[in-house]
């Protein structure tokens, strides 16, 4: 069972976020599902004007009201007045870099600023091009209740025009602005109900103005400031010491943070709750923000289980303050940095715990001390068994996170490292979908970076698995880049220096390799000219016998093999001798591989003119070697296409060249056996010869089929007396089996339709009848046995009753007559729950019968 899997909405969610681009009509769309996915596209950076302005979003289709953009930074004037004809009663723009805040607003229909009730533009601009900062629109907003203007260059001024102007406000953030006095707060005294001004300056102003907000249920003081210089002096300790010591005149203060402030103890707070509590009509303290304060990591016990605190003395702590600090980059380092403690004593997979790092390192993508502490605390939280069970959306969001770290800060060691030990693991690089060719890339810019052993074995590991996993033109534009190829093949290079037997770095770099070139002629060529081939005829000499080295190196010469214009490369001599001593090879992989790179140069003319003068004994040697193979239990080999197999398949001129093609297609596609439903088992039986779907659609698709058709036409026209053509009976029956798997692809389809008549006949009207009839059969004999059994017993009781000239027995026959002959006549013609009543009625009439022959 997975921890966390994606619910079903979900899943319909991000169907439609990833197919933004495309033509989608979805009518009638929900507003509430509407409104859900513009706040998926703004968390994934993919909101932008063209978006806004689709016709899924449009005010006929559908009905927005709560708007959430948490990265508007895409986002101009063109897309904003998608919102005109929308009746707004929440509006959230955060980021908003290519308009100011009033050209926002200007960008809202009449009814949208007569309801709108709360505004959050926290990172956005008020400052126009002419870098006066306007805020004047914001007094169109008459029925604003909520406004957060945190982290702009909202001034005093604004403040005044906002509190004079909104006679509806109650809750106001003003963070990290540039007011420097909040005096105008006392003309909202008697409304003001939540109050933020954390990273301000907390002098004896601002503490005289707090004060007199009776009504305040909740006020934020923190400050999560990280300035050097803030070490050399008090940072209002003594006006928060103050706040603490006046409880009495915050009765219905309900949540207080003040975090990251200097000056607080355990005594203090305690004394705060105290003469809070003791305050007339005074409401519970709910949530106490203690972060980064002297406090922070001292699990304290105010008396209130209800009470919610942020700080690092628990898990619980760490996680609130992650989710209320998921903004202020600084908390969330620390916290992380807390919560990556606990992560190393965990007994069991945490998708929550997940979530949470995750959501922060979207917001903080280019903060290096989040990313450095959020990848730590993900390769805790996916590392081994954790990972097994974790659901692979779930995986997909820790990976996304580690790529866009790796992308963002590419020279820093340690991040780096990280994401390696993230992502080098079987469970993410086989069963997680990502971006593997931005992965790959990403990890190869690693291993050129840096020179760290273990870096660069989970390096060239995940990219063996994930160079089988991209296209071709990928591979093609990865292997055309020099650098990356240098880097790989100096590993083969100091792995040879060592031989070391069995390196497991060695081999995963051989696979990075040989996936690589696999039908990218571009990197086959970059291998060529870094000395690639040369290197690797000094690792068959000095790893002879080991099976896996061989292999890997063989399969990538079989790359180059494949590629015409390379193929003169592979001339030489010496190589040659090599090749042909693997071709005798013992182990099948070996020998396989050694062939095909020598099936594909005695298929070139020009080859063969030129370098292959005993042509006719090497041939001969092919298909002696091709033919002793015995078919192995397992895939050897996996391929992309059949397109480098035809021009061997149509090599009619050397008939073991094809033979050793044939071979290879019908390895592949003879490995799965698949159970087909349809069939019943005798059928089954018959058809008993191996089927691999994809790779028989493929040889169908690239008509590598009609091919071997011809091949096999051609055999059988061919003179006996060739001993080129000879028809071979293990050579025959490869070609005739893999005609035979071609031939049952092309009925797939209607044993398919079969299935489902089959499936259909049984699931629905058909089936019930058919069991209705063998009941009916059953109950016929049932019913012909009782009638002959009772003719049987009838014939009996006669013999007997004559025999013995008894009157009781005569009667007895007589009641059984009588019985029998209604049986005979009204039993076919009853219902099986009749029949009790039948054998009443039969002894009453037979009775009645018997009564009247007297």
């Amino acid at each position: 069972m997975f921890v966390s899997p994606q619910t079903l909405r979900d899943y319909c969610l991000d169907f439609l976020r990833q197919r933004i681009d495309a033509e989608v009509t979805c009518e009638g769309l929900n507003g509430a599902l509407a409104e859900e996915l513009l706040r998926s596209l703004s968390l994934h950076s993919q909101l932008s004007d063209d978006v806004l302005l689709k016709p899924l979003f449009d005010a006929r289709n559908t009905r927005l009201h709560a708007v959430h953009f948490d990265d508007a930074s895409q986002l101009t004037t063109r897309g904003l007045r998608a919102l005109r004809a929308h009746r707004l009663r929440r509006l959230t723009v955060r980021g908003l870099s290519r308009a100011t805040i009033n050209e926002l607003i200007g960008c809202l229909g009449d009814q949208s600023l007569h309801d709108l009730r709360a505004l959050d533009v926290s990172r956005s601009a008020f400052t126009n091009h002419n870098k006066f900062c306007v805020v004047i629109g914001l007094a169109k907003l008459r029925s604003l209740r909520a406004l957060d203007v945190s982290h702009t260059d909202f001034n005093g001024h604004g403040l005044e025009i906002v509190v004079d102007d909104l006679p509806l406000l109650r809750a106001l953030n003003i963070s990290a602005t540039r007011v420097r006095d909040i005096s105008a707060l006392r003309k909202c005294a008697n409304r003001l109900t939540s109050l933020s001004v954390y990273n301000l300056s907390f002098g004896e102003t601002s503490l005289s103005v707090v004060q007199q907000l009776p009504l305040l249920e909740a006020l934020d003081v923190s400050d999560d400031s990280d300035n050097p210089l803030d070490a050399l002096v008090t940072r209002d300790r003594h006006h928060v010491r103050q706040l603490l010591q006046s409880g009495h005149l915050f009765a219905r203060l309900q949540e207080l943070d003040i975090s990251g402030r200097d000056g607080v103890d355990c005594a203090l707070v305690t004394r705060f709750l105290a003469a809070k509590h003791a305050a007339a009509d005074a409401l519970p303290l709910r949530f106490l923000g203690l972060l980064q304060t002297s406090v922070a990591s001292d699990d304290l016990a105010f008396g209130d289980a209800d009470l919610v605190v942020s700080g690092n003395a628990s898990e619980k702590q760490i996680l609130e303050a992650l989710r209320r600090y998921g903004l202020r980059a600084n908390f969330v380092q620390k916290s992380l940095f807390h919560l990556y403690a606990f992560t190393q004593t965990l007994a069991d997979a945490r998708a929550d715990l997940i979530e949470a790092v995750v959501a922060p390192m979207a917001v903080h993508s280019r903060a290096i001390a989040v990313q450095m502490a959020a990848t730590a605390c993900l390769y805790n939280l996916s590392k081994n068994q954790f990972g097994d069970r974790l659901h692979p959306s779930t995986l997909r969001a820790v990976v996304e996170r580690t790529l866009a770290a790796m992308q963002n800060f590419p020279n820093h060691q340690q991040l780096q490292k990280n994401s390696l030990l993230t992502i080098c693991s079987d469970r993410v690089l086989q069963d997680v979908s990502f971006d593997r060719f931005l992965c790959t890339q990403l990890v190869l810019d690693s291993l050129v970076q840096f020179k760290d052993t273990a870096m660069n074995r989970m390096a060239v590991a995940i990219v063996s698995i994930l160079a089988a996993k991209i296209s071709t033109a990928e591979t093609s534009v990865l292997g055309a880049k020099a650098v990356y190829m240098e880097a790989l093949l100096a590993i083969v290079r100091a792995r040879l220096a060592d031989a070391l037997h069995n390196d497991i770095m060695l081999k995963f770099t051989l696979s990075a390799l040989w996936n690589l070139t696999d039908e990218s002629p571009k990197t086959c060529q970059m291998f060529l000219q870094k000395g690639g081939l040369d290197l690797y005829l000094q690792v068959l000499q000095r790893f002879e016998g080991e099976c896996a080295v061989e292999t890997k190196v063989l399969g990538l010469v079989n790359n180059i093999a494949e590629v015409e214009e390379l193929r003169h490369n592979l001339l030489d001599l010496h190589f040659l001798r090599v090749l042909r001593l693997l071709m005798r090879s013992p182990k099948i992989d070996v020998s396989y591989f050694a062939a095909g790179i020598f099936a594909h140069l005695c298929a070139d003319q020009s080859a063969t003119s030129s370098a292959l003068h005993d042509l006719h004994a090497l041939l001969r040697q092919l298909k002696e070697v091709v033919l002793s193979w015995a078919t192995p239990d397992i895939e050897m080999v996996a391929y992309r296409s059949f397109v480098p197999f035809l021009p061997l398949l149509n090599c009619f001129q050397w008939p073991a060249v094809q033979l050793w093609a044939v071979w290879a297609v019908h390895h592949v596609c003879s490995k799965n056996r698949p159970f087909l439903p349809f069939l019943p088992n005798k059928q089954y039986s018959r058809l008993s010869l191996p089927l691999a779907k994809r790779y028989v659609e493929m040889l169908v698709a690239e008509r590598g089929a009609h091919t071997i058709r011809a091949i096999v036409e051609q055999r059988n026209s061919s003179s006996a007396e060739d001993d080129d053509h000879k028809d071979d009976d293990n050579c025959s029956r490869v070609l005739r089996e893999l005609f035979i798997l071609w031939l049952l692809f092309e009925s797939l389809k209607t044993y398919q339709q079969i299935a489902e008549q089959i499936q259909d006949f049984e699931r629905r009207e058909h089936f019930q009848p058919i069991v209705d009839r063998m009941l009916d059969k059953r109950l016929e004999a049932t019913k012909e046995l009782l009638r002959h059994l009772s003719y049987v017993v009838v014939v009996v009781f006669g013999l007997v009753a004559t025999l013995l000239r008894s009157r009781g027995l005569v009667l007895v026959f007589l009641v059984l007559v009588g019985g029998a002959l209604c049986g005979h006549l009204f039993v076919p013609l009853l219902a099986p729950e009749a029949l009790v009543v039948v054998a009443v009625v039969d002894l009453t009439v037979g009775a009645l019968f018997a009564h009247f022959v007297q």
